[in-house]
């Protein structure tokens, strides 16, 4: 058994060098950010115990590398299953919903070029 001494944590901050150069045009900060986000959804997808599945595929061919899978894992008679399968379904609807439905404030963005809002001035 390995002593406790030795063994080494992986933080998050130890795979930016690796993303940066595999990504040279995206800077520092934004690679966090993006890492920062994605932790924050997956943490909010786990705490709806939600089923979570990420795979990897290789850029040359379409061979999937890896499989990772986060699930509760309990086995359950026939009834037990299907009824939880239910309430899966239901929560993954009512995340994608909440998802891709954002709440209007009423407002409209948008962003004008400087030449064109120069035009509009004149």
């Amino acid at each position: 058994m390995p002593d406790s001494s030795t063994k080494k944590t992986t933080m998050m901050s130890d795979y930016i060098p690796k993303l940066m150069e595999l990504y040279p045009t995206i800077s520092k900060k934004d690679l966090l950010r993006m890492i920062k986000s994605f932790q924050l959804s997956f943490l909010n997808l786990v705490k709806k115990d939600a089923s979570i599945m990420i795979r990897q595929y290789s850029r040359n061919d379409n061979v999937n590398k890896f499989t990772m899978i986060f699930n509760n894992l309990n086995t359950y008679d026939s009834l037990k299953a299907y009824q939880r399968w239910q309430r899966q379904i239901s929560k993954k609807i009512r995340i994608k919903y909440k998802m891709l439905n954002r709440q209007w404030d009423g407002y409209y963005y948008f962003a004008l070029s400087d030449r064109f809002f120069a035009r509009i001035l004149a």
